[in-house]
């Protein structure tokens, strides 16, 4: 009996019962998943869910190569895609965005001009993320930083110089600037022998020490 009431409901024609504003919402969404490569041909149906509410069977769907897909089988970088161009879609009913860890997912071009988007989108975009191609692409954002301790502060300006040169430096524990190879070498061999290992070896992320040049 519930796989022919399953069967039963999964015939419902979803779209066919969404006003016309609706729909009109849903082509303009189509619109923008085109033009971002993402699947479209948009449509609502039953895609299926936790819980026993029949709204909760109703997610978003699009077409790729002549299959009709639910959202919740999309990778997880279209996934992502997909959910800020939904959100960039109401920008004007929520001027405030946030991201948390936006190169999950993406490649790194991806995450480049994401980045780049979201510099000149009109909403205020607040980003988290582990991703060096991310931190280099935030060339006009403000960068702010969270310590072991737990204590948030904002860097300031005159770091843009090794924003653009090393990124890799903002997402490291600690970082040793030296002022060229010959010194990067001294500093990395009499650090690599005070430890008696590798110095990478002692943090809990690799390459959470790097000791980079500065020219």
């Amino acid at each position: 009996m519930r796989s022919r009431l399953a069967d039963k409901i999964g015939e419902t024609d979803v779209h066919g019962q969404l006003k016309e504003s609706t729909k009109t919402a849903l082509g303009d969404l189509d619109e923008r998943f085109q033009k971002r490569t993402l699947p479209n041909q948009l449509s609502l149906g039953l895609v299926g869910g936790p819980g026993f509410s029949l709204n909760a069977l109703i997610g978003l769907t699009a077409t790729k190569d002549g299959t009709m897909l639910p959202m919740a089988s999309w990778g997880a970088g279209t996934r992502r895609l997909a959910a800020l161009e939904v959100a960039a879609a109401h920008h004007a009913e929520h001027p405030i965005m946030v991201v948390d860890e936006i190169e999950r997912g993406l490649e790194s071009y991806r995450q480049r001009i994401l980045i780049e988007e979201l510099l000149v989108s009109p909403s205020q975009v607040f980003v988290t993320t582990h991703s060096a191609p991310a931190v280099h692409a935030a060339a006009t954002a403000t960068l702010w930083y969270v310590d072991v301790g737990g204590k948030i502060g904002r860097l300031p300006a005159s770091v843009a110089v090794q924003q653009k040169r090393d990124p890799e430096t903002f997402l490291a524990r600690v970082a040793v600037i030296a002022e060229g190879a010959t010194e990067v070498g001294f500093i990395t061999n009499l650090l690599n022998r005070s430890l008696g290992d590798d110095l990478r070896r002692h943090w809990t992320c690799p390459g959470s020490v790097p000791v980079r040049c500065s020219c």
